[in-house]
């Protein structure tokens, strides 16, 4: 009969549901994988409206760290749009969880000799490096990461992974304790 008891369980409840709801999500995408169920649906596209469209997301929900976005107005990309935007979110929103209020998250990208060359670079944390060559492991998170305040089930980074190996690229993960970390994603180069 408290309603200010009920309205806390309720928030609970929802916040639980959420949770559960992107779990599940989660599983569902890397069964498909496992599966070979997931076919790339790939385009052309500019990079840096991309890069763009992500900041300007993460700006609108999170107030808290200085977002900057980097990228050259003339690489076209042939890649799926919505996986590659997902796989960077993943590193943005690790980047957001791990980066103290006022740190800064920058993303970027760049072509290199014969690929494009996106970072995801943060003040943050950093991960300790004997927990690097882990992180893309299923349902692995390092020491520091194991807080209710970050939530999380360690599958995002997988996900990313398998999402960048799809399209033939892969990743370098530069990181310091209470430095920061810097995800180097690579892609087969396109048009220019």
């Amino acid at each position: 009969g408290d309603k200010e008891v009920l309205d806390e369980s309720i928030v609970a409840i929802k916040g639980e549901s959420e949770a559960m709801k992107d779990l599940i999500e989660k599983l569902l995408f890397l069964a498909r994988s496992d599966k070979h169920l997931l076919t790339l649906k790939k385009e052309d596209f500019y990079m840096n409206e991309l890069i763009n469209e992500i900041v300007y997301e993460t700006t609108l929900i999170d107030s808290n760290h200085i977002i900057i976005g980097e990228a050259p107005e003339n690489i076209m990309v042939n890649a799926d749009r919505k996986l590659l935007k997902q796989a960077i979110r993943i590193f943005v929103d690790n980047s957001v969880k791990f980066t103290p209020k006022e740190g800064r998250i920058k993303i970027r990208s760049y072509l290199q000799k014969r690929e494009l060359v996106i970072i995801v670079e943060d003040t943050g944390i950093g991960i300790p490096k004997e927990d690097i060559k882990n992180i893309f492991n299923r349902f692995y998170r390092s020491d520091k990461s194991r807080t209710k305040e970050t939530g999380g089930h360690g599958l995002g980074l997988s996900i990313a992974k398998f999402i960048i190996d799809e399209h033939d690229g892969y990743i370098k993960v530069e990181s310091q304790v209470d430095v920061g970390t810097k995800i180097k994603i690579f892609l087969p180069k396109t048009k220019a």
